[in-house]
């Protein structure tokens, strides 16, 4: 991790690492995206990125951060059980990078894990598209919070 890129998002006041050969992507609100959504971020592998230039059907990011606008009242452990997206298939709570992350395994269109996470003014979603593990766990083991 120590020669990996860094991000740095001083508008919503985090940062993490990404290794060199990922490419590091802004993803345009889509109509289907949450109203509260205010940023996403894909993270591609080499071998993905390549798929995606040939065409290959199904071909998205290997991981995605997505920062989201807490809402008054919003309950974090409430809006990750009662998702209609998608069914939750099991529900911890850990610390990763000093934060307290709750984590979830979906079954939606495909299995997938979730880590979420707050602050005081967002919160936010990291999710393992491919269920990779190893790079995506050391990517969010660089999470950091920064003053905005």
């Amino acid at each position: 991790v120590t020669n990996w890129n860094s991000y740095s998002n001083s508008d919503y006041g985090f940062g993490f690492k990404y290794p060199k050969d990922w490419q590091l992507v802004i993803i345009p609100k889509g109509k289907d995206d949450k109203q509260n959504q205010v940023l996403k971020i894909g993270l591609k592998s080499p071998e993905m990125a390549e798929a995606m230039e040939r065409g290959v059907p199904d071909a998205v990011e290997d991981v995605y951060l997505s920062c989201n606008n807490k809402e008054s009242g919003f309950d974090l452990e409430k809006y990750i059980k009662n998702n209609e997206l998608f069914l939750v298939n099991s529900f911890s709570s850990e610390k990763i990078a000093d934060i307290n992350m709750y984590q979830a395994s979906f079954t939606g269109l495909s299995t997938s894990t979730s880590y979420f996470w707050q602050n005081d003014q967002n919160y936010f979603q990291f999710s393992d598209v491919y269920g990779d593990y190893i790079i995506p766990q050391k990517i969010l083991s660089t999470f950091r919070f920064t003053s905005k």
